[in-house]
């Protein structure tokens, strides 16, 4: 069935695994470091112990697992993870998500061509859905760049030009309160 996952689905690599196999290397400060010298220089260093923790428990155990390849740069892992972890440098095996939890199968169940034809399909919408929402998230990100600069510069004219409405070379018709403009040249009330 991994098979078939590989040849649907290509890159990034989708595998069902045993949920027990899918593991981190953690640190155990409790064990401390192992103590090795060097075979050409026959210098002793220390090299930290790790043990394997599986990624599932307690959440899913004994259950095929639908899981995905993921490989991470070294000096990103370290800066990450700060040796708390050891760098899987063949990549790790991440659990595939979905909002209830962990794609398992059910108990005493193994994967076969149905859960593998079904676990594709939901990949591919997911893919499908990503990319749509990706391309329209671009697009109105952009709209909202050029709404907002559109705006910074009408707002720039209008903080400079406040009597001619933000239009240069543009009257704007304003009542100053009582005077008509036939009234202009005339004396006041006596």
């Amino acid at each position: 069935m991994n098979i078939l996952l590989r040849q649907e689905l290509g890159q990034p690599v989708y595998s069902w695994q045993w949920s027990e196999d899918v593991v981190v290397l953690m640190r155990d400060v409790t064990l401390g470091y192992e103590y090795k010298a060097d075979p050409e220089t026959g210098i002793i260093g220390a090299k930290a112990k790790y043990i394997q923790r599986p990624v599932t428990w307690p959440k899913v155990f004994d259950r095929w697992i639908l899981c995905k390849k993921i490989y991470t740069p070294q000096r990103e892992w370290l800066k990450k993870f700060a040796g708390a972890l050891l760098w899987p440098e063949n990549g790790e095996w991440h659990p595939c998500e979905s909002p209830l939890g962990y794609v398992a199968l059910g108990e005493n169940e193994a994967p076969g061509p149905n859960q593998t034809w079904r676990a594709i399909q939901i990949i591919r919408e997911s893919r499908s859905v990503t990319a749509a929402d990706f391309l329209n998230n671009l697009e109105a990100a952009e709209d909202k760049r050029e709404r907002d600069a559109n705006n910074m510069r009408r707002d720039m004219i209008r903080d400079k030009l406040p009597a001619f409405g933000g239009v240069p070379g543009q009257k704007m018709d304003y009542s100053f309160g009582g005077f008509e403009s036939a009234d202009v040249g005339k004396e006041g009330p006596q």
